[in-house]
C-alpha cells in the first residue's frame, strides 16, 4: 500500500507539491515563532536575574510613610529617604540586624536642613571713598535669585588710618561684627544642607564607601569653637564635597566726592578719635542713621559693577576662607570672620504636594526663603548659639569631606535614597538644581552624615526613617530568592507594625515634572519591584500569544486537510467501488499524508539546521520542531480516521434571494474553517500588537523594562509578520481549494453565458463578504480579550479598526491574484 501511496503522490505533483510546501511552512514558521516566544521569556528572565538585584532587597519604614504619589503610582523619588518622621528605634533596628536571615541591615535617618562654618569672604579696599553694595544671588538653572538683603558698607578715605580707610555699616550687616582697619567683607549667608543619620559600618558594607575619617578625635582648633557651650553634644559630621553651592556675589562700588578731611571733620563732630583707636562703627544707631542719608544723598562720581561666581568655594558644612580681587582672582585669606554656632539652628521640610495629572506630576510654589521660592513646607528649629550658650543642645562639626562620584555606577542599581545625583533637565536639555536654601522640589541627596546613635538628640527615641536589609545567600533575583526575601519580610511583620516593600528589581524611571515658575522638567524616578512587574506583564501576554499562535497552527493543518480529502472525493469514490473498505482508504490517504508529512518534515529539518549553521536559531529549535512534528502528525492520524463521505446536497429554501448569498449558504461548511482561522488570526494580530504596547508601556518606562523591551523588539516584530503570513497562505490555500471544488459549477456559468470577469467578480464578492464578517468578528473578540486582559482605551479602539482595514485589504489583494489566476488555469474559458 505504500507504493499506491507514493504512486498516488508522484501523479498529484501539483496538490502535493502545495501540500509539502504548506507544511514546510506551518512547520517552520511555527518553529521560529515559538522560539522566538521563548526566547522572549529567557530574554526576560535571564535579564531580571543579571540586572535586578541591587544592593539591598528589603526597605521597611515606619506605617503611613508612603507619599501619595507612592500610593498612587508607584515609584518614588531618587533621594526619598531625605524627608521622614522616624518612627523606628535604635533598639528594633539592632534586633533586625541580629537576624540569621539578615546579611546587611543599614539604617537611615532624615534629620533635617544644617549648616556649619560660616565665613566672610573679602576684597580689595576702593581706590577712593565709596559705597560698596554686596547682594549674594543663588540660581536654580534656569533663574537667578537675589539671596538675603543687599548688604551696604561706606568706605570713607582717611590718610594715616589703617590702610586709608574707615567704614560704616548699614544696618543690614551689623551682626556681622567689624575690626578697626578691616578690608571690605561680606558674611556669606548661611548654606543649610541635609543631613542623614547612618551606621557607617553598614553603610559602608551596602555601598563599598569607607567613611573612615569620622572616628578620628577633634583637633585644638575644633575644640576651641566648640568651649562656648559645653553642655552642647558635639556631633561629628562627614560632608559630601561633590556638590557645588549656587552662589554668586554682585559688588557693585559708587565712587562719592570724599576725602580725608571730610571724614575727619565728621569724626571731630561726633567726638570720636581720629587715631586708630577711633572707629565710626562705634557710633548709636541714631547717629549712624544720620550719616547713612547724608552720605547717601552725595552725588556719585562713578559706579561700577562686578560679579564673581563663588560656587567652586563654598561648599557644604565647610570652606576654607577666600578673597576676591576685582579681577575675578581667588587667593587664600588671613583676615575672616567666622562662626560654628548656628549649626544647633535647623529646617525641616514637608514632602512636595504634587498634583498627579494624566501625564506628568504638578508642582505649585507654597513660599518664599530669603527671596528664594520653596515649593516645600518648611519648619524652622533650634535657635544660633550666641543667643544663650547654656541652652545650645548640640553643635556639628565638620570632620571630613566623602565623596560619592566614584561610587556613582554601584550607587545608581539600587533605591538607597540620599546618595543619587542625577540630574533635573528641561526639554532643551538646561540642568536644574537646588538653590542655596531648603525647600527646593528637587529631592536633595545627603550633603552630610552623622553617627546613627547621634540622631537621638535631635529627633527623639525613633529617629529612624528606614532599614535597608539585604538578605543572605542570594545571589541572583530568582524564584529561590524571592522565597527567601518573602520568609525574611514574614519575620520581620512579626517584629513590628512597619510598611515593608521588596525593592529587589527596583529600577529608575524618567518622570514628567510642571514646576511652577520653572517649567516642564525631566526627573530620574525609581519604580520599586520593577523585576516582578516585569516578568508578570510579559508571562501573560507570551502565555495569550503562545496559545493564539498554537490555535492557528492546529486550525491551519485541520483546514488544509479538509479541503485536500475533498479536493479527492472522485478518487475515494473510485476505490470504494472496486471494493476497498473504509480502513484501506483511511490508512491509503494516512500513508500518502504521511510521506507528503515526511518530505515536509526533512525539508524543515534542514531549513533549521541552517538557522542554527548561521546562528540565527540554538540547538534547541530542533528539539521544538520535532515536538511540532509529532503534534502534527497526530493531528493527521486522528483526522485519517474520520471517513471521507461527505455530499453536497442544495437544501431548498436557503436564504437569501442573490446568488452569491446562496452560494455562501451551500458551502458555508467549506468555508467555516478558514471563517475561524482568520478570525483568529485577527485577534493573534490584534492582541500582539495591543499587548506589546500595553506592556511595554507598562514596563519599558523604568530602565530594566526599556531594556529588556529593545532586546525582544525583533522577536515580537517577527511573530507580527508571521501572523500576517499566515493570513496570506491560509485565505491562498482557502481559495485555490474552494475553486478546485468549483469546477463544475464554473463550466455550468459559462455555459449559461456568464464571462470570466463576472464569475471573477462573483467569487470576489463572495469572499469579501465572508471574509469581512471574520475579520470584523475577530476585531470585536480581540477587543473583548484586551480588555478582559488588560483595560479598554480609545487608542486601542483605534489600533484594532487600522489592523482590521490593513488584514482585510491583504485578504481582499491575495483573493483577487488567487481567483483570477485560478480561474485562468482552468482553462474553460478558452
Amino acid at each position: 500500500m505504500i507504493k499506491y501511496a507514493w504512486t498516488s503522490v508522484k501523479n498529484n505533483k501539483s496538490s502535493s507539491t502545495l501540500f509539502i510546501i504548506a507544511m514546510i511552512a506551518i512547520l517552520t514558521v511555527s518553529t521560529i515563532s515559538l522560539h522566538s516566544i521563548k526566547d522572549i521569556q529567557a530574554q526576560v528572565d535571564d535579564d531580571i536575574k543579571q540586572f535586578a538585584r541591587g544592593s539591598y532587597d528589603i526597605l521597611v519604614r515606619a506605617k503611613d510613610s508612603q507619599t501619595p504619589v507612592e500610593k498612587t503610582l508607584g515609584v518614588v523619588e531618587e533621594n526619598y529617604l531625605g524627608a521622614g518622621n522616624g518612627g523606628i528605634t535604635i533598639e528594633m533596628w539592632k534586633k533586625i540586624q541580629s537576624m540569621e536571615e539578615i546579611e546587611i541591615a543599614a539604617p537611615v535617618a532624615s534629620l533635617g536642613y544644617f549648616t556649619g562654618f560660616s565665613r566672610t569672604v573679602d576684597f580689595p579696599f576702593p581706590e577712593s571713598s565709596s559705597l560698596l553694595s554686596a547682594s549674594f544671588i543663588t540660581s536654580d538653572g534656569i533663574h537667578e535669585y537675589q539671596w538675603g538683603d543687599k548688604k551696604e558698607t561706606f568706605y570713607l578715605k582717611q590718610d594715616g588710618y589703617f590702610d586709608g580707610f574707615d567704614f560704616l555699616k548699614d544696618f543690614s550687616h551689623l551682626k556681622d561684627g567689624s575690626v578697626s582697619g578691616e578690608k571690605p567683607s561680606f558674611m556669606i549667608p548661611q548654606t543649610f544642607h541635609l543631613v542623614m543619620g547612618i551606621d557607617f559600618e553598614q553603610e559602608r558594607k551596602l555601598t563599598g564607601i569607607p567613611f573612615n575619617e569620622l572616628n578620628r578625635e577633634l583637633t585644638p582648633d575644633e575644640q576651641m569653637f566648640m568651649s562656648f557651650a559645653e553642655k552642647a553634644a558635639i556631633i561629628k559630621v562627614l560632608y559630601l564635597k561633590d556638590p557645588k553651592i549656587p552662589v554668586k556675589i554682585n559688588i557693585n562700588i559708587q565712587n562719592i566726592p570724599w576725602e580725608t578731611k571730610d571724614t575727619l571733620a565728621l569724626k571731630e563732630k561726633l567726638g570720636i578719635s581720629t587715631s586708630y583707636d577711633g572707629m565710626l562703627e562705634s557710633v548709636d544707631d541714631e547717629a549712624r542713621k544720620s550719616i547713612i542719608e547724608h552720605l547717601s544723598n552725595l552725588e556719585p562720581i562713578s559706579n561700577t559693577s562686578y560679579t564673581f561666581d563663588l560656587s567652586n568655594q563654598v561648599t557644604p558644612f565647610y570652606f576654607e576662607p577666600f578673597s576676591v580681587d576685582y579681577n575675578g582672582n581667588i587667593s587664600p585669606s588671613e583676615n575672616y570672620a567666622t562662626s560654628i554656632s548656628e549649626s544647633s539652628q535647623f529646617y525641616s521640610t514637608s514632602p512636595v504636594e504634587y498634583q498627579i495629572k494624566k501625564d506628568y506630576l504638578a508642582v505649585k510654589q507654597v513660599g518664599e526663603q530669603d527671596h528664594v521660592p520653596t515649593y516645600r513646607e518648611i519648619k524652622k528649629h533650634g535657635q544660633p548659639g550666641y543667643y544663650n550658650t547654656t541652652a545650645v543642645p548640640f553643635l556639628f562639626v565638620p570632620i571630613n569631606a566623602f565623596s560619592a562620584k566614584e561610587y556613582e555606577k554601584s550607587l545608581a542599581a539600587s533605591p538607597l535614597g540620599i546618595y543619587h545625583q542625577a540630574p533635573t533637565t528641561t526639554k532643551d536639555g538646561t540642568v536644574v538644581h537646588e538653590t542655596a536654601v531648603p525647600g527646593s522640589f528637587i529631592s536633595s541627596p545627603a550633603h552630610g552624615l552623622i553617627d546613627i546613635n547621634d540622631t537621638v538628640h535631635i529627633k527623639g527615641e525613633k529617629p529612624i526613617d528606614a532599614i535597608r536589609i539585604k538578605v543572605a545567600g542570594i545571589h541572583q533575583y530568582d524564584e529561590e530568592a524571592e522565597k527567601k526575601i518573602l520568609h525574611v519580610v514574614e519575620q520581620l511583620h512579626k517584629l513590628g507594625d512597619f510598611h515593608i516593600d521588596i525593592v529587589a528589581g527596583a529600577s529608575p524611571k524618567t518622570m514628567q515634572l510642571d514646576v511652577e515658575g520653572i517649567g516642564m522638567v525631566t526627573q530620574q524616578w525609581t519604580s520599586l519591584g520593577a523585576a516582578a512587574k516585569i516578568t508578570d506583564g510579559w508571562n501573560l501576554s507570551n502565555m495569550l500569544i503562545s496559545g493564539l499562535f498554537i490555535l492557528v497552527g492546529f486550525i491551519y493543518i485541520l483546514n488544509r486537510i479538509f479541503f485536500w480529502k475533498n479536493t479527492r472525493k472522485n478518487e475515494t469514490k473510485i476505490l470504494t467501488d472496486i471494493g476497498w473498505s473504509d480502513r484501506h482508504i483511511n490508512t491509503f490517504h494516512f500513508l500518502e499524508l504521511g510521506i507528503l508529512g515526511v518530505i515536509a518534515t526533512f525539508i524543515s529539518f534542514i531549513i533549521m539546521c541552517s538557522f542554527i549553521y548561521f546562528q540565527l536559531l540554538d540547538g534547541s529549535s530542533l528539539l521544538l520542531l520535532s515536538g511540532i512534528c509529532f503534534l502534527f502528525g497526530f493531528i493527521i492520524f486522528i483526522i485519517c480516521l474520520k471517513p471521507s463521505n461527505y455530499q453536497l446536497t442544495i437544501k431548498q429554501g436557503a436564504p437569501g434571494k442573490s446568488i452569491f448569498v446562496r452560494n455562501l449558504y451551500y458551502y458555508r461548511k467549506f468555508i467555516v474553517l478558514t471563517f475561524i482561522q482568520l478570525m483568529i488570526i485577527t485577534i493573534l494580530l490584534y492582541f500582539v500588537i495591543g499587548s506589546i504596547s500595553t506592556t511595554s508601556s507598562l514596563t519599558s518606562d523604568t530602565n530594566l523594562g526599556s531594556y529588556i523591551y529593545n532586546a525582544i523588539s525583533f522577536s515580537l516584530l517577527l511573530i507580527m509578520v508571521v501572523s500576517v503570513i499566515l493570513a496570506v497562505i491560509t485565505v491562498a490555500e482557502s481559495n485555490t481549494s474552494f475553486l478546485t471544488l468549483r469546477q463544475t459549477e464554473m463550466l455550468t456559468l459559462r455555459d449559461i453565458g456568464w464571462k470570466r470577469k463576472t464569475i471573477q467578480r462573483l467569487y470576489l464578492k463572495e469572499t469579501a463578504t465572508w471574509t469581512a464578517c471574520s475579520i470584523f468578528l475577530g476585531t470585536i473578540l480581540g477587543i473583548c480579550l484586551f480588555v478582559i486582559t488588560f483595560e479598554f482605551t480609545l487608542f486601542m479602539t483605534l489600533i484594532a479598526l487600522l489592523i482590521s482595514v490593513v488584514l482585510y485589504g491583504i485578504v481582499l489583494i491575495t483573493s483577487y491574484f488567487v481567483i483570477s489566476k485560478q480561474i485562468h488555469s482552468s482553462r474553460i474559458f478558452l
